[in-house]
């Protein structure tokens, strides 16, 4: 199999690089990729998580990404987000969406989502930011209830993930 290209058509970050509100590659077939926090992936290198999602991708017939993430923040995570920058990601979202109104989503985030409260109130954010979308993740949920991180997931299919299930499980967190 013939590996999909890694060419980035732009990555949104503060101007410190500490920050990184979204990575895309445009394609003709889309895939919204919803992850945990920003990795060290850039326009000139991916890290393992993005060539591990170019795998998936490829296996599912998409050539199109966008990187998202619950949190914008590269490193650890704070006890308190920065509200601001979390809104700042929810208007890309929306201008992406005019861009792309034909996609589907990909939920990667692991377990991780339960280390801060936040985590949780910004996917339901994003979800609903995101709409009536359809909605994916990777094999099986975690024994935990949540979409697989890329990095720890054999190449299985895509499911569809049951939105309302994990909402509520997010909502009752």
């Amino acid at each position: 199999m013939e590996k999909l290209e890694y060419m980035p058509t732009e990555c949104k970050e503060s101007e410190d690089f500490k920050i990184r509100y979204y990575l895309e590659q445009k394609g003709d077939k889309m895939l919204f990729i919803v992850g945990l926090n920003p990795s060290y992936a850039n326009m000139d290198k991916p890290d393992s998580t993005m060539k591990k999602i170019l795998g998936f991708m490829k296996k599912e017939g998409y050539n199109g990404f966008v990187m998202l993430n619950l949190y914008a923040q590269r490193g650890a995570f704070p006890k308190e987000q920065d509200k601001t920058e979390h809104q700042k990601v929810l208007n890309y979202i929306k201008i992406l969406l005019s861009k792309y109104p034909e996609l589907n989503v990909l939920l990667a985030f692991g377990n991780n989502i339960t280390y801060r409260d936040y985590l949780g109130r910004n996917l339901l954010d994003i979800l609903e930011t995101l709409g009536n979308k359809k909605y994916f993740q990777i094999g099986e949920l975690t024994k935990e209830g949540y979409p697989r991180h890329p990095s720890r997931a054999k190449y299985e299919d895509f499911q569809l993930c049951d939105i309302e299930k994990l909402k509520e499980k997010v909502t009752k967190s």
